[in-house]
């Protein structure tokens, strides 16, 4: 009886984690099929939502490890919305975790500046690396490379949001050494 009881809750925990992912998918379709509607420019400063991000995945970070270094050389503001930008950095910081997952010396270099046009964001960890075969695939929408635990969704969303705000993203990797995104907004006159 007892086998059967144990049965029973390994194929209900089982049935409860494919119906909070499904849940969970269908609220990120949902809310990528939306940005379009949900234009709402606000001067950001990029530097408070990226310290905001780092704050709240601070037990992860620490959990594995993980030396975050920023520099900084600009206070500008950027023509955004913070809560659309927090979504963009927190993804790409949670994607650089999943890299740095089980590895050591792990890091994450961010770093922010502008010139009289534009302001650069790059935020670069020492993980896994993206294979060149899956390079020009990652911001499809639907794509990944984590199989049970991605949706496809996330970079596709952060491109979305950064040029739905007229910047650009790239990304550049060299597997096992390095990934680095790179975003560039026009910067707006206060």
């Amino acid at each position: 009886m007892l086998f059967r009881s144990t049965k029973f809750e390994n194929y209900f925990e089982k049935i409860k984690k494919s119906t909070n992912r499904a849940i969970s998918m269908t609220e990120l379709i949902s809310q990528y099929t939306k940005l379009d509607s949900q234009y709402l420019p606000e001067q950001v400063s990029i530097s408070k939502v990226i310290n905001e991000v780092i704050e709240s995945n601070q037990a992860r970070i620490d959990e594995q490890h993980i030396e975050i270094s920023i520099e900084d050389n600009t206070n500008q503001t950027i023509e955004c919305n913070n809560q659309q930008l927090f979504i963009v950095l927190n993804n790409l910081l949670l994607n650089s975790l999943d890299a740095l997952t089980n590895r050591d010396n792990c890091r994450i270099l961010i770093k922010l500046w502008a010139d009289k046009e534009n302001l650069y964001l790059t935020f670069e960890d020492n993980g896994a690396g993206i294979s060149s075969e899956n390079i020009d695939k990652i911001f499809n929408t639907f794509f990944s490379t984590k199989p049970t635990t991605g949706t496809g969704i996330g970079l596709s969303m952060v491109k979305k949001i950064v040029e739905m705000y007229s910047g650009t993203i790239s990304v550049s990797s060299e597997e096992n050494r390095k990934t680095t995104f790179e975003i560039k907004f026009q910067l707006t006159a206060t």
